[in-house]
This record gives C-alpha cells, structure tokens and sequence, in this order.
C-alpha cells in the first residue's frame, strides 16, 4: 500500500481509519494525532512495529482503538489526559509485545467497556480506584502478572475476565470472586494461583454468579467446587490437570443440562467407570445430545469398558478417553459419531478388533489407539492409511496399512456399514476457538463482539 504516513497526513477530516489485516509494516506515524476528527482506529493484524505509539491517544473524540497483533513494544503511558478519552469504549491492544505496569488511567476512562490486554509481557497492574468505571470485558490472559490488585473486585459490571497463563504464585479463595455477580466468562486456568474451594455456608452456591465459560485449570483444586451445584448455563467447564480424585460427583452429572458443550476433567486422579459417568450423561440425554461436543478425561484412572450409549451423544467433535484403564472392545457404537473430528483411546487396556464401522466417520482427522492390546487388520480405507504409525504403535497384533506388517486373509475382520448421513460439524463453537485436548484451554475471540 501507498506510504502510511503519507495516507494519514492527506486525511486530516478522517472520521474511522480501518485496515484489519492490511500489511502496513510501518511505525505508527505521529501525524495520527492531528486527527481530530477520527472516532474509531482499528489496526488488527497489520503489523504495526516500534514503541507504543504515545500520540495515537491524543484524539478526543476517540471511541475504538484497536492495534491488536503488531510488534508493538515498551509501555503504555502511564498518564493520560482522561477529558481526551472520555468517549473511548473499546482499547484492544492485544498479541504485541507490550511490559511493564498497566496503568491505573485504563480504569477511570467513564466510558470503557471493553480491555483487552491479553498476549503481551505486561507483569502488574497498578492499584486503581473505580470511579464510575462499567468494565465489561477485562482480557489479561497470557502475559507475565505476578499478583493482582484488590481493587479488581471492585469491577462489579464485569461480564468477561480472563487471568489465564500468568506467573501468579500465591494462594486465594476462589469465592472471593463471587462478588463479580455479573461474571459469564471467567478463566484462571494456568494462572498460577492455587485456589481454595471449601466453602462453609451452606446458602452460598446461589449468590454466586451464573458461567457460561468457566476455566480453573492448573489451580491446586483438590476436591469439585461446591458452587457447581448451582450453574445451569455453562457451556464450558474445564478442570484439568488439578488434584481430583476418587468419583464424579453425582450432582456434577445431574447439572450436565443442554447448555454444556465442553468438558475437561484430564490429568487428574478421578477413578469413576466410564459406564458410570456416561449412564450420568445419558439421564438427561434428550436434552444435551445437540450440544455437547468435546468430552476429555484423559488421565485419570477410569476404569471398565467404554458404553455403547457413548454412541448417542451425536453431536461428539473430541471424544479423549487416552491414558486411562479402559478395558474390553472398542464400541461398535463409535461409528455413529458422524461428526467426530478427534478420537482419543491411545494408553488404554483395549482389545478385539478397530471396528470398521470407524470407517464412516469421514470428518476425523486425529485417530490415535497406542499402546492397546489391539489385534487385526486396520479398518481399509484411504482415511485410515492416512494415519501415522504412530497412531497404531504399541498393538502388535495389529496389521495393515499404514503399518508395514501384512495381514494375511484370515485376519481381515468384515466390513459392516452403517446408514450412510451427511451432517458436516456445527459451527457453534467457531467463535471460541477452543484450544483443549488435556492441556487446559485458551479463550482467543473478540470479548467485544462475544459480549455485544
């Protein structure tokens, strides 16, 4: 494109500058803040270099500033002139590489909505005081914080909150965020905090707020959050790799309602039988067969055969049962799973034959059984040779493409078929782009455009 700078300088009456996506690789000119005018900057993904630019925020009538995804760096002021942003709304600078201290001034902007601050280097933030502050949405996910200040449960409008992948290192009672009433999403998976879950009154599950996304992974849990019990809406529940051990509490599985679409209980010490917890689901299984999508318990110590009722839950995307004691077939019932994207049995005690009614799940693109006690051909098909080796290693009885062992006639099992459907992935989950599969979850979408 024409030079940046030379762009700016001509548009001096310029009320919205957008160019999301467009590779500017250029510093941001100083020439922005004669723009009075300008309303709305929106710079995503453009490539923006050099150190935060000050005088992007001298323009008073400033509503959006968006600059998200650059290679910017340094700090951000840390004073402003609050008059000449007290339109702002939306300050989205997000994926560069921003440090230091966040800065109390983001705080008493009256009209901010919407921070996002994730993906940076930033390592504080600065005490603040709410004064007429309506925070929505807070991102601070994946940056470097060591300690957050009270004054952050002073934020009472925030529906959005996100602390994951921090370097927070103390200890804290995760009630003392039921205070935020309005919270929806909320994650402090991998945030280094280790939470207390014990609560005492007996009335407090209802004073707490109602999740739609909820993310405590890698937080020291050791026994399932009392305030459970009364969530009715999430739509995301994720506690893995904590302290968990023995069963699924069976009031977890009642409250498993139409809403869920993903749950992540892996690398834990959970002993439940996957019939048991799978027969928990299938009490209510009218009403959450179009919903749930992602089951992973990977890594516990579940035990006994998995369920041919695991077979209706038919909108199933990731299905990981691996690093478990599963035992007997795997269930033919599998191959109704017609958008299974992801399935995971790898380091299990599995035997018998791979269906081959696996063979009509034409949208899986990961299949992985290692380390079974598996036997026979590779179910024929040119999706199934797409497999790696990998995905097989570990079963010596097994035989067939992708593997170098030959089958010989006796060992090629039939070939039944199932109706044939055509019911391609939902798109629900497109706005979360969820990252999980046992290793916790990332929240990556525009809280703005998720809260609206």
């Amino acid at each position: 494109m024409p030079c940046f700078k030379a762009v700016v300088s001509n548009l001096t009456e310029l009320r919205e500058l957008h160019l999301d996506y467009v590779s500017i690789n250029s510093v941001v000119p100083r020439s922005l803040a004669n723009l009075s005018s300008l309303t709305s900057l929106r710079l995503t993904q453009t490539n923006l270099l050099g150190n935060w630019p000050v005088d992007v925020l001298n323009s008073p009538n400033l509503t959006t500033v968006s600059l998200s995804g650059s290679q910017l760096f340094g700090e951000l002021p840390s004073s402003v002139k609050i008059s000449m942003l007290s339109k702002l709304t939306d300050f989205e600078v997000a994926d560069n590489n921003l440090s230091g201290e966040i800065p109390s001034w983001l705080f008493a902007l009256p009209s901010l909505r919407y921070l996002g601050l994730d993906e940076n280097q930033f390592t504080s933030v600065s005490e603040f005081v709410v004064n007429g502050t309506s925070l929505l949405g807070f991102r601070l996910d994946h940056n470097r914080i060591q300690a957050i200040p009270n004054s952050v449960f002073d934020l009472l409008y925030l529906e959005a909150f996100t602390l994951s992948n921090n370097n927070l290192s103390s200890s804290m009672e995760l009630s003392v965020f039921s205070r935020l009433k309005n919270l929806r999403i909320f994650d402090l998976s991998y945030s280094g905090l280790s939470l207390t879950t014990t609560i005492s009154d007996a009335n407090s599950t209802s004073s707490w707020p109602s999740f739609t996304y909820l993310g405590l992974s890698s937080c020291n849990i050791s026994e399932f959050p009392d305030f459970l019990r009364s969530q009715e809406n999430l739509g995301l529940l994720t506690l893995a790799n904590n302290k968990l051990r023995g069963e699924i509490p069976r009031w977890l599985q009642d409250i498993w309602t139409e809403t869920l679409e993903v749950l992540d209980l892996s690398h834990n010490s959970l002993t439940d039988s996957i019939l048991q917890t799978v027969k928990g689901v299938n009490r209510k299984i009218e009403e959450i067969l179009d919903s749930l999508t992602i089951i992973d318990v990977s890594k516990n110590r579940l035990e006994g055969p998995i369920p041919e009722s695991i077979g209706d839950l038919a909108s199933l995307r990731w299905l990981n049962l691996s690093h478990n004691s599963l035992t007997s077939h795997i269930p033919l019932a599998l191959g109704k799973l017609k958008v299974l994207e992801s399935l995971d049995l790898s380091s299990n005690q599995l035997v018998g034959q791979i269906p081959q009614e696996l063979v009509n799940l034409n949208y899986l693109e990961v299949f992985n059984v290692l380390e079974n006690q598996l036997v026979g051909s590779i179910p024929n098909s040119k999706q199934f040779g797409s497999f790696d080796n990998s995905s097989y290693l570990g079963n010596p009885g097994l035989c067939g493409l992708p593997l170098s062992r030959k089958c010989g006639e006796d060992e090629a099992p039939p070939t039944p078929q199932l109706p044939a459907q055509d019911h391609p992935p939902s798109a629900d989950m497109q706005e979360w782009e969820i990252v999980l599969m046992g290793y916790g979850c990332g929240l990556k979408t525009s809280m703005a455009d998720k809260l609206r």
